[in-house]
């Protein structure tokens, strides 16, 4: 019966969090990306709403398909899914996780335009000094970005060092299974909703959306918990299988997914 109970446990929770990283992450990797690359501002958010959502819901029904139906993964989809897990859900977990420690911070430089609303007592790191890191952050997720792609080819385009397969194993699935569950319920919550009444509020919202970032950084603070427990438990305990191909998740792991047919303390 404990078995049982711990087969149905392990695969509620391998559902979960599949879910938050395959499907929340690739709407989350497009509308992060698609702003740090420049090409979403403003006046475009709510149709690059419509197209991280459109990708969402791909993603969903990928989901679906290798969790619920338990069918056979398409090579063609997995490798649209490996590039935006993989690739561009990196650079946009770190894009995001950059604005939930206040790291990025987008303000006026001008001090009459950045002070002609306050931020109604939220933290707003950079407020005072009316401090804009956008280009910074930016380079830096570039950096990551293509790290990424050097990673994803690693076997063509890196030389075989152990130090760098340790790197690239171990600050890669950290990047992709802890920060991109932080960073996909981050730019979901902006997602959700049209300009101004979205889940979490913009910098062109009133306050500079500043209250609302500080309920939604307790809300990945939790999801960010949560992931790097199971990260932890599936890279160092169950020690998952180096000859598995990666989609971007902690997917197909050692003995992982679990089922209640096939328990993971039986494999």
């Amino acid at each position: 019966m404990s078995v049982r109970l711990v087969a149905y446990s392990t695969f509620a929770v391998q559902l979960f969090v599949t879910f938050l990283l395959e499907v929340m992450g690739g709407a989350g990797a497009i509308w992060g990306c698609s702003e740090a690359a420049a090409v979403r501002f403003g006046p475009n958010n709510n149709a690059w709403r419509v197209i991280s959502t459109s990708v969402g819901l791909l993603c969903f029904g990928r989901w679906v398909s290798l969790y619920i139906a338990k069918r056979p993964p398409y090579k063609d989809t997995e490798v649209l899914a490996e590039v935006l897990l993989q690739i561009l859900g990196g650079a946009g977990a770190i894009w995001g996780m950059l604005e939930i420690v206040g790291v990025r911070v987008n303000y006026s430089a001008d001090l009459n335009d950045c002070h002609f609303q306050d931020v109604n007592g939220a933290w707003a790191p950079g407020y005072e000094t009316c401090r804009n890191t956008y280009t910074a952050c930016r380079i830096a997720t570039l950096f990551v970005f293509i790290w990424f792609v050097l990673r994803w080819q690693a076997t063509n385009l890196l030389p075989s060092w152990r130090c760098l397969k340790w790197f690239n194993h171990w600050v890669g699935t950290f990047v992709l299974e802890v920060c991109g569950g932080a960073g996909a319920v981050w730019g979901v919550s902006e997602v959700a909703g049209p300009s101004g009444h979205s889940l979490r509020k913009g910098w062109g919202d009133e306050y500079y959306g500043q209250p609302s970032f500080d309920v939604w950084r307790v809300v990945c603070a939790c999801v960010f918990a949560l992931c790097l427990v199971h990260w932890v438990v599936v890279r160092m305990v169950l020690k998952p299988k180096e000859n598995v191909k990666e989609t971007g998740t902690a997917q197909q792991y050692g003995s992982f997914p679990a089922t209640p047919e096939r328990p993971i303390l039986a494999a």
